[in-house]
């Protein structure tokens, strides 16, 4: 029973990575239930701590173990509402199992039709450090893909495989805006791809959607049928470092959704992409979805390609010297070197301490950001450094590829 949202990307070994937690909705809940709900479970989650009950949810404020005592409900669990006496449900989303059962229909293997233009991304995280999936969708034949920047967040690699032919392109990240979660990435030598057919129009509560992707990462297009519940719905999805960020104005489903179809399509009625899937809840009162609308992805897809950065959307990757910093943030201490990088060329050694680039002193990670940030891959610095003996050095390095902020 207990709420979670989650951004849809599957992530391999990385911990604490891309999944994340955030505030639902209680609009779902029925009228006599919503008070309850919100004097007990939102003002816990909104304050970031999940605190109050064990495991077995047994100390729950407001109910005993048995769960006799959970507002508007006794022991047979009958007058939850919407239940009927056997514990079966017709809430959207109301989970299976020991609660009852679900009418939102589990996701099944994509039909052709419903893959049109739909891709497989995998995502080498951190010059290797681990290892993401998830889903794009073409709006080029001649390799533009869309999806969601969260996919390719912290990537030092990126692949892409059309699922028909199982034909594999390296992808290059074009721009992304952060705050509404889309990149735009260009695919090496493709052509003749087949695209998605877009649409920016209207949406409405109650239109019947199918969203589609790399449900669980598992490398297999499925389609999850449902239907709109919302319009303009914000949420909140934590980030690794336990702050929250939000997600607005996203269109929000009730459907059977995993992660993996991050970056993959919201397909209304007709066929056509409305929406690009960003975040779904996992267990509990509901298995929503949540899309971003098309018109925002078109949006921050058109400022991208016409090479216009704005306040939110970046243009390609920004440099990387190849090494991996304490995660102490007011030091530049270097804890390991990446192989084959410019760091190592120059001689940097784990345990060392970075002082400077050209002519600008660095004595925090934000000083290291700051100025990489102004630098392009494969420009030349000169790069200063104090090793653990306290010896000072200095190189002229070509930098690389930072992994995607």
């Amino acid at each position: 029973m207990k709420p979670k949202m989650k951004i849809l990307a599957a992530v391999v070994a990385l911990a604490a990575a891309l999944a994340a937690v955030a505030i639902p909705s209680a609009k779902a809940l029925s009228d006599d239930m919503v008070a309850s709900f919100e004097s007990i479970y939102l003002p816990q989650l909104s304050s970031g701590q999940n605190v109050g009950w064990d495991e077995d949810w047994s100390n729950w404020p407001g109910m005993d173990e048995d769960w006799s005592n959970w507002p508007g409900m006794d022991d047979s669990w009958g007058t939850w509402p919407d239940t009927e006496d056997d514990g079966s449900s017709t809430y959207p989303g109301y989970p299976g199992g020991d609660w009852g059962t679900s009418d939102v229909p589990e996701a099944t293997p994509a039909t052709d039709e419903q893959s049109d233009g739909l891709v497989l991304i995998t995502v080498d995280l951190a010059w290797g450090s681990g290892e993401a999936t998830g889903t794009g969708m073409v709006i080029d034949s001649d390799g533009i893909v869309l999806t969601n920047h969260h996919v390719v967040q912290g990537s030092t690699e990126v692949e892409v495989t059309i699922p028909s032919t199982q034909q594999t392109y390296t992808a290059d990240v074009v721009g992304y805006d952060d705050i509404t979660d889309v990149a735009v990435l260009r695919l090496e030598g493709a052509s003749g791809l087949e695209t998605i057919t877009a649409s920016t129009g209207t949406v409405s509560v109650g239109d019947s959607i199918t969203a589609v992707g790399n449900s669980g990462g598992n490398g297999q297009l499925m389609a999850a049928a449902g239907e709109v519940t919302g319009l303009d719905v914000d949420i909140k999805v934590s980030n690794e470092d336990g702050t929250l960020s939000p997600l607005e104005d996203l269109i929000e489903v009730v459907a059977d959704v995993e992660p993996g179809v991050s970056g993959g399509a919201l397909l209304n009625g007709s066929g056509q992409v409305v929406g690009m899937n960003v975040a779904g809840s996992d267990e509990a009162f509901g298995t929503a979805g949540y899309a971003i609308p098309m018109s925002d992805v078109m949006e921050v897809t058109q400022s991208v390609l016409s090479g216009n950065p704005t306040d939110t959307v970046t243009l390609g990757r920004t440099a990387g010297l190849g090494v991996m910093i304490s995660d102490r943030r007011m030091s530049v201490q270097v804890v390991e070197v990446i192989s084959g990088g410019p760091a190592e060329a120059a001689g940097i050694t784990a345990g060392s301490t970075l002082t400077a680039i050209g002519s600008t002193a660095i004595a925090t990670q934000q000083d290291l950001a700051g100025v990489l940030n102004s630098l392009r891959p494969d420009d030349q610095v000169e790069v200063s450094w104090t090793d653990s003996a306290g010896v000072t050095h200095q190189a002229t390095v070509t930098l690389t590829e930072a992994p995607l902020a």
